[in-house]
């Protein structure tokens, strides 16, 4: 069991067997005040960059990934809105659209964080991997860790991502495409076998990690499969929700029907 005890979450899931995975629908900021300094050995992040307030255009940023939700029924007909092909990509910040967005329930998500979140991460952590690290002032790094995406160079977005690391180990690159992630519904989701190599490169067994930022929980699904205890947060409701799903079916085997129950998915052999 957790030694910690949390307070201002929304929702929370705390599974404690095999090994702690316990997830706070929350602030992240506010819980970690609640920590004491160096609670966790490894801290890994994928913090927003803050690409929501760039231009004037339709694009993903600023608002919640809607590519994998199912379409809402008003009885409105909505212009030039492809579900199947990339959904509906509108900036959270035009206040001629925010009506819209409300009612789709999305939420200004591609905000930098502030200094304080730095500063309070790398305090309650021993060390840290940073993805995109390259867009915050962190310090000179001899660690830093490249995802090379095997994508075209001509393609619209980048052939590879960085990560910062506090570690004094030599620089690592981790080869994976980027595309064919199963269950795909949040923009940055990155792959489990990215954060499972991550694990086995820089954590030591017996580890507490934590992800401030969780998304769509796959570097908790990584966390529990190898057996390291994992504390995360993940202030949107709706990702938190599909997160927790994509983290009961995959370590659980735990599938939520349409009309809400948990069915329990069994192995062959039960």
């Amino acid at each position: 069991m957790s030694d910690l005890v949390i307070s201002g979450y929304k929702d929370k899931e705390e599974i404690d067997s095999p090994c702690i995975s316990h997830v706070y629908n929350m602030d992240c900021l506010e819980f970690m005040k609640q920590l004491p300094d160096n609670y966790f050995d490894l801290a890994i992040s994928d913090p927003p960059y803050g690409g929501g307030n760039d231009d004037g255009a339709y694009n993903r940023f600023g608002e919640l990934f809607n590519k994998y939700k199912p379409k809402k029924d008003d009885g409105k007909k909505e212009k030039a809105i492809n579900y199947s092909q990339g959904g509906i990509f509108a900036k959270y910040n035009d206040p001629a659209k925010k009506d819209v967005e409300d009612k789709l329930g999305r939420i200004e998500w591609d905000v930098a964080p502030k200094a304080e979140f730095f500063d309070e991460l790398f305090r309650v952590s021993k060390n840290q991997v940073i993805w995109g690290g390259n867009y915050f002032p962190l310090p000179p790094t001899r660690c830093f860790l490249i995802w090379k995406k095997h994508v075209p160079e001509n393609f619209s977005m980048a052939m590879c991502e960085y990560a910062w690391t506090s570690f004094a180990k030599n620089a690592k690159v981790f080869e994976l495409p980027s595309t064919g992630i199963p269950f795909r519904f949040h923009p940055t989701q990155k792959p489990e076998a990215l954060y499972a190599w991550v694990y086995k490169l820089l954590a030591n067994k017996g580890d507490k990690l934590f992800d401030p930022m969780m998304g769509s929980q796959s570097s908790r699904v990584a966390a529990y499969k190898m057996g390291f205890d994992y504390y995360g947060c993940e202030l949107c409701d709706d990702y938190f929700k599909q997160g927790v799903e994509k983290f009961d079916r995959e370590c659980l085997g735990e599938v939520k029907a349409a009309d809400g129950k948990v069915i329990k998915q069994m192995s062959l052999f039960d």
